[in-house]
């Protein structure tokens, strides 16, 4: 009876187990910089998303105020200014002052209310008021600039918002 010599492998070899290891580690480095490169991002695109709707809060308070305003009470002469002055629909004094400063700010009223967070700061604050012919109301535009006050400068990134506005004749 022919005895047959077989040499059953059991097990892996040495190299086969590092080449696994290896493509695993490979594998788990590459997933791992995914996932985290994807929250950075994520975090990026939400502090965007918060100077956005701040910038476009303030606007909105700015546009809507001015669109109904019977008059601008500080000249129009088509330069940029950090404030303008108006007489609302009854007759009551109104202003927006671009507060400069450290911790710059879109301000109304006289107390100069803050309309922007205090999580961002204004880089660009411009009011420019043109006033077309004698007989055509006034336009306004404001040009709003900012970044998110964050000690991550990776989230920083600024962004600006501009309305203009043509006040209504009555």
């Amino acid at each position: 009876m022919a005895h047959k010599n077989t040499n059953l492998k059991q097990g892996f070899s040495v190299i086969e187990l590092l080449v696994a290891i290896s493509l695993f580690v490979t594998l788990s480095a590459v997933l791992i910089q995914s996932v985290v490169q994807s929250l950075g991002t994520s975090q990026k695109v939400g502090a965007e998303s918060a100077v956005r709707d701040n910038l476009n809060f303030a606007g909105d308070v700015f546009v809507r105020n001015l669109r109904n305003a019977k008059a601008i009470t500080s000249s129009c002469t088509g330069t940029a200014s950090n404030t303008i002055s108006y007489q609302d629909q009854n007759s009551v004094a109104g202003s927006f002052t671009c507060v400069s400063g450290q911790s710059a700010y879109l301000g109304s009223g006289s107390t100069n209310a803050r309309l922007t967070s205090d999580d961002v700061v204004l880089t660009t604050c411009r009011i420019t008021c043109t006033q077309s012919g004698t007989t055509l109301p006034p336009t306004v535009e404001l040009v709003l600039g900012g970044r998110l006050v964050t000690s991550e400068s990776r989230l920083e990134s600024s962004l600006e918002v501009i309305k203009r506005v043509t006040l209504r004749t009555y």
